[in-house]
């Protein structure tokens, strides 16, 4: 009869061996919760700091499958880059990817790249991090930094690497509202009219004609350039608008 297999999350008889290098390694196998078994080792000093690193290993062990060995003290690069993985595999657009890799490479790894996955517990190491990001990059880049942290500590909450997901608690990352729009005086709308006129490019186009029609009605360019004739009643001096075109990008 077989030896009966090791618990899921357990580990077998620690063996201790002298190295070359004067120190001494320990070494165990621990059944990993995919149900295979592994070998974990540790190196140290005395036969006693072996067996403290071992022990340490042992608690601190979250096996994640695809082959990431991960852990509490395992770098939030290492973790982030589990996190992609995962969101691969799940068939997210490549389009998000490419976004949240690159904002991982840009702002992540030289931000908060170097410290371990348990140090996004508090909530103020995430706060920092997010604020000096809006600092350097601006509000829209931090809202994506913000977006891909939460994932991976949310992704390490999942996987028992932290408590809980601190960036839930961070502050609203806003964006600046948009300057409000201010009207042409008379004498600017004169002035534009009268330049347009000088452009060959742009009365071929009709462009004079369309902006006195946009500055008469008050409409968009979308809506300006989806204007039917049976939409205007020149009698009455009135347009209905029923559609919007995306022609107004051909003017650019």
């Amino acid at each position: 009869m077989g030896r009966p297999p090791l618990e899921v999350g357990t580990a077998g008889i620690y063996r201790i061996y002298p190295t070359r290098r004067r120190a001494w390694k320990a070494r165990a196998y621990y059944r990993d919760y995919d149900g295979v078994t592994r070998e974990i080792t540790r190196v140290g000093k005395t036969k006693g700091q072996a067996c403290r690193a071992l022990d340490i290993a042992v608690r601190d062990r979250i096996y994640v499958g695809g082959g990431a060995d991960l852990g509490p003290d395992s770098l939030v690069t290492v973790v982030a880059a589990a996190w992609l993985t995962e969101l691969e595999n799940e068939g997210k657009g490549v389009s998000t990817l490419q976004q949240y890799a690159g904002n991982i490479e840009r702002c992540l790894k030289p931000g908060i790249g170097g410290l371990r996955i348990r140090e996004l517990d508090k909530v103020a190491t995430c706060d920092r991090y997010l604020s000096a990001v809006k600092a350097q990059r601006g509000a829209a880049t931090a809202k994506t930094a913000r977006s891909v942290l939460s994932g991976i500590c949310g992704y390490a909450a999942r996987h028992d690497l932290l408590g809980r997901n601190a960036v839930r608690d961070t502050g609203t990352i806003s964006v600046k509202p948009k300057k409000m729009p201010s009207a042409l005086t008379v004498e600017q709308v004169l002035d534009l009219r009268i330049w347009l006129t000088y452009d060959d490019r742009a009365i071929k186009r009709d462009v004079p004609d369309l902006v006195a029609f946009m500055l008469a009605t008050g409409l968009r360019i979308s809506e300006a350039s989806a204007v039917h004739w049976e939409d205007l009643d020149l009698g009455a001096s009135t347009v209905r608008v029923r559609a919007t075109s995306s022609a107004s990008k051909a003017l650019g």
